[in-house]
């Protein structure tokens, strides 16, 4: 891979893991909030402002409990899972077969990014 895809990439992978982590430990709360919390986020990690809309519905994603994945590439380079909400549920290992939350249901945005929704 050339040097400007290396960096884009690992960038991806940034931004999904803010966005993971947001979910995990912000949702719910009200979308401005968390449009500043994930701004706040990426500059502490050196990385661009995401356009307004785009920042936007990611924060309304997160918002109702939803994990906004930026491309499956972003999603398997930084190494988070998507927890589910529902108590009693929490996250496995990679490589852990055993129980753990069910697979989630992806649908596309308009932003051409995809939202991962934890239904039963």
């Amino acid at each position: 891979m050339e040097p400007d895809q290396d960096t884009h990439r690992e960038h991806a992978a940034q931004r999904q893991a803010i966005i993971a982590e947001v979910v995990r430990t912000h949702a719910g709360e009200p979308i401005p909030q968390l449009m500043d919390l994930l701004q706040e986020r990426m500059a502490d990690r050196g990385l661009q402002p995401p356009p307004g809309k785009w920042l936007e519905a990611v924060a309304r994603d997160a918002s109702a409990g939803r994990t906004y994945v930026e491309s499956n590439e972003a999603m398997a380079d930084s190494g988070t899972d998507i927890p589910s909400l529902r108590p009693g549920n929490e996250p496995q290992e990679r490589g852990n077969s055993g129980g753990g939350p069910k697979p989630s249901r992806v649908a596309p945005t308009a932003e051409g990014g995809q939202v991962r929704d934890h239904e039963d």
